[in-house]
């Protein structure tokens, strides 16, 4: 046996291919040289050795990845809803009245992860209106060929990665005014302790608007497509508040604690008193063959509530670089009420449309989780 050998040893074989190659090449050319007769009846080792490549399962997929960079350059930045801010950066996104995303025609059948957690459905489904994106590290949004591991989401993964606290503490407070009144004050504090293994991160802010949903005003009677200016019954507040607590216990142990909450109201707007029962508006069939919607006083006091809190804690041990054993309790608390004006819900069903059997009632509900 020759007294040669060679060894090559690398982390990933497809990295490291072409070097493989050069190095058995080199290898080859060296024995070759100078060899003799008897060398040629000895035999020769190779030794190769390479740790498996793990199957890439994010090769499949269509995915859109958005960073806090990308967040602050859309319009309104960190301070624009979750629904608008898909529909604005992740292709056939469109965005609904109440806080909802319908992504590819689906009817808001989204699957939303914090930190890779998933969260369970909310009455309404409109976590994407309680989250803030000034929150938002980073997200990954997946749109087509949903892995397995998602379950029965069809529409779209939405998988949420936090910001942490830096290493230096520091804040930031602001506050916003636009048409409509609208204000919204915000305000954050991160930091980390001296010895760098715990990071937070908090966070407060809150809004309120005298224009919170779209108008049913149409411009006029012959132009109900375009939409009017005036804004009645229309204002809405809310608030939230979160917090991210992150600590590396060891090489081996990390733990990580989140909690949010969130609180929106929001006035059902009406038409202005300037409209009557009689209008054709009210009376005749559209352009599309939609029948009139129906009439009610504009003193209508139609409102709904949502409120939202959920928690978890995370706790990651590591064995290897492979290998990792993650547990993750959570709760979550979900509310929403629609609380109706009977008596001039009601009174549209005596008007120019009768509407027999008309019912008003509100509803309240809740779903926790855990």
């Amino acid at each position: 046996m020759l007294p040669y050998g060679i060894k090559v040893e690398g982390l990933q074989m497809q990295v490291n291919r072409v070097l493989i190659k050069f190095l058995v090449l080199i290898f080859l050319v060296v024995m070759t040289c100078g060899r003799t007769r008897a060398d040629d009846e000895k035999e020769m080792i190779l030794n190769v050795t390479a740790k498996k490549l793990l199957i890439q399962t994010k090769n499949s997929i269509s995915s859109t990845q958005i960073t806090k960079d990308e967040i602050a350059k859309v319009p309104q930045g960190e301070s624009v809803k979750l629904p608008k801010l898909l529909s604005i950066t992740v292709p056939g996104v469109v965005p609904g009245p109440f806080g909802q995303s319908f992504i590819r025609g689906n009817h808001a059948n989204i699957q939303y992860q914090v930190d890779g957690v998933q969260l369970p459905d909310s009455p309404s489904n409109t976590f994407g209106e309680a989250f803030t994106p000034r929150n938002i590290d980073h997200m990954e949004v997946i749109t087509g060929g949903v892995a397995a591991e998602y379950g029965e989401r069809l529409a779209a993964v939405v998988n949420i990665t936090t910001k942490s606290g830096k290493e230096t503490p520091n804040g930031e407070a602001e506050i916003d005014y636009g048409s409509y009144n609208t204000s919204s004050p915000f305000a954050l504090y991160s930091g980390s302790n001296n010895e760098g293994n715990l990071h937070y991160f908090i966070s407060a802010g809150a809004f309120r608007t005298d224009r919170g949903l779209d108008t049913p005003q149409p411009t006029n009677e012959s132009n109900e497509n375009q939409g009017g200016t005036d804004a009645v019954h229309d204002r809405a507040w809310g608030h939230n508040q979160f917090a991210k607590i992150d600590w590396i216990a060891d090489n081996s142990n990390k733990y990580s604690f989140v909690a949010f909450n969130s609180f929106n109201f929001f006035q059902i707007p009406n038409l202005p008193s300037s409209f009557s029962p009689s209008d054709s508006f009210f009376t005749k069939t559209d352009q599309y063959g939609n029948n009139p919607i129906n009439w009610a006083p504009s003193t209508t006091d139609d409102t709904q509530s949502e409120t939202n809190s959920y928690f978890q804690i995370v706790w990651r041990h590591s064995f290897n670089e492979r290998t990792f054993l993650q547990l993750a309790p959570y709760y979550k608390y979900a509310y929403i009420g629609v609380k109706n004006d009977q008596s001039n819900d009601l009174s549209e069903a005596i008007g120019p449309v009768q509407i027999p059997g008309s019912v008003a009632s509100s509803i309240y509900r809740k779903s926790p989780h855990q």
